[in-house]
């Protein structure tokens, strides 16, 4: 369902966790969570299915002090 309340050039918190065999077990990569900016924003119908293409972008990522070691 597309989102309409998002824009271009907003800074969105986006969390991504790991694949997990169940949700109890997953955990959120904290080195590509945090705050993304949307650059695009496209809409396509297919088969009379409205969808939301949004392409993000970071300009940094962290690297955490556990894998600089």
């Amino acid at each position: 369902i597309p989102n309409f309340n998002i824009y271009k050039f907003q800074k969105i918190l986006v969390l991504i966790s790991n694949q997990a065999p169940n949700v109890q077990e997953s955990q959120v990569n904290q080195r590509l969570s945090g705050e993304w900016l949307i650059i695009d924003i496209k809409y396509k119908m297919l088969d009379l299915k409205f969808t939301q293409i949004v392409t993000l972008v970071r300009r940094e990522l962290d690297v955490p002090s556990n894998e600089l070691k």
